[in-house]
């Protein structure tokens, strides 16, 4: 992903059928079991939590 461009960002990790279960302390995602990019999405937040 190093090298891949904005729109194949957008259409892997932000184009996710997904249930997003908001709360006062966390923002909880739900993805499908069949997502092929569950791995990617995950490394995304992880680095967008640890800035």
């Amino acid at each position: 992903m190093a090298n891949a461009q904005v729109n194949t960002i957008r259409l892997k990790l932000c184009k996710v059928a997904a249930i997003v279960i908001h709360n006062t302390r966390r923002i909880r995602f739900l993805l499908p079991s069949h997502y092929p990019y569950q791995g990617l999405f995950e490394t995304a937040l992880n680095n967008l939590n640890s800035t």
